[in-house]
């Protein structure tokens, strides 16, 4: 499995990379600056050949298509375009329905008795403090002032969307049970829910203020 991890990513870096850069550019170029039907129908087929691949592999399908990401990172023209295309699609379709499934999949009967929730709770805790006073006691020691430490390490604490990921694979090959899953998730959940108040309420003196009041977000 390791020497099939190596070479798929040999391969997505310099076979993979090189042709779809060549070819992205080039459509793009003619069509200026956007995604054709297919140009996007090429995207989709490295991206769900590079799931298949690390499907196949046994280390989930997930990183095929992340790996592919990153080699492609550096394209900005086609990061652009592929925003422009997909996120509306992944926003109000995909992105909820997999909120659904880890919500269909998290049982709060995991955490019966006094002695579980007071575990999550701690979880929860735990992964709090370690990111706003870990990150913010770091960017206070780089140089941000006090309120700016406060917003970087309550952005910093946002779990989001990558949490979730993470958590699924590691339920879907066994290594979380079912009452940690939840734990985690509710921490997830919490941790980026958490991070909109308490920038409305760091914002005032900070890099945020303006461009938060010019969006009409805060008032």
């Amino acid at each position: 499995m390791f020497g099939l991890t190596v070479g798929f990513a040999a391969c997505v870096f310099l076979v993979l990379r090189p042709v779809l850069v060549w070819y992205f550019r080039r459509s793009l170029a003619a069509e200026g600056g956007r995604l054709n039907l297919t140009a996007l129908a090429v995207l989709f087929v490295a991206m769900f050949g590079c799931a298949i691949a690390t499907g196949l592999i046994g280390i989930f399908a997930i990183f095929g298509p992340f790996l592919l990401g990153v080699a492609l990172s550096d394209q900005e023209e086609l990061r652009i375009a592929a925003a422009a295309r997909l996120r509306d699609v992944v926003t109000g379709f995909f992105l909820p329905i997999f909120f659904t499934y880890t919500g269909l999949r998290t049982d709060m009967g995991t955490l019966g008795g006094a002695t579980m929730w007071l575990i999550a709770a701690t979880v929860l805790a735990t992964a709090v403090v370690g990111k706003i006073v870990g990150c913010g006691v770091v960017a206070r020691l780089c140089g941000f002032s006090a309120r700016e430490s406060a917003v970087i390490g309550a952005m910093m604490n946002t779990r989001g969307l990558m949490e979730l990921i993470v958590i699924n694979v590691g339920y879907n090959l066994g290594v979380i049970p079912q009452s940690l899953f939840c734990m985690l998730v509710l921490m997830a959940v919490l941790t980026t829910v958490m991070t909109t108040p308490l920038l409305l309420l760091l914002r005032k003196g900070t890099e945020l203020e303006e461009p938060m009041r010019a969006s009409g977000f805060a008032k």
